[in-house]
């Protein structure tokens, strides 16, 4: 199994349990994609910032979208 893959993400009834459990509390599943992605790409780095940064930048992006 590849270190790049979210198991959970791969098959309908994981996107399916994920994308309820997004809108039942009010988060984009998108965004929630994105956040796991930046996290998986990041996976093994010993220094955790850039992936930090990341999910900061993302957040930052969510939240400008709400307002």
């Amino acid at each position: 199994m590849s270190r790049k893959t979210v198991v959970l993400l791969n098959t309908p009834e994981g996107r399916e349990l994920v994308m309820a459990s997004c809108e039942a509390n009010g988060f984009g599943f998108a965004e929630f994609e994105e956040l796991v992605k930046a996290q998986v790409s990041h996976a093994g780095d010993p220094n955790r910032y850039h992936m930090y940064a990341a999910f900061d930048d993302i957040l930052d992006r969510i939240k400008a979208e709400k307002n």
